[in-house]
């Protein structure tokens, strides 16, 4: 989670706020991503062969405004802004690719 305060002057299209690597580092596609498009948040995921699943939020956040985000992650990945769920997606289930 963390605390934010986007500015009043022209939102701006995709701002990440925070992206996480995997353990490969920057040549791996896999990461997470927390971000504004145009004040609003959202989430985007990564995976190993470069697809990515993505929630945004439907609203704008309030510009020159603190706002407390958090990310929750379970069999969903939730967003959450001051406390209120605002775009989640279904996390995939880790899956046996091996052919027996």
């Amino acid at each position: 989670s963390a605390w934010i305060k986007p500015e009043a002057e022209r939102p701006q299209t995709r701002t990440a706020l925070f992206t996480k690597l995997s353990a490969a580092g920057e040549g791996s596609p896999q990461r997470l991503l927390i971000g504004l498009d145009q004040n609003r948040p959202f989430v985007r995921v990564v995976d190993a062969s470069g697809t990515a699943r993505e929630a945004v939020a439907s609203s704008p956040i309030q510009s020159q405004a603190w706002l407390h985000l958090g990310l929750v992650a379970s069999d969903m990945l939730r967003l959450y802004a001051n406390g209120v769920e605002v775009s989640s997606f279904t996390i995939p289930a880790a899956h046996d690719t091996e052919k027996t």
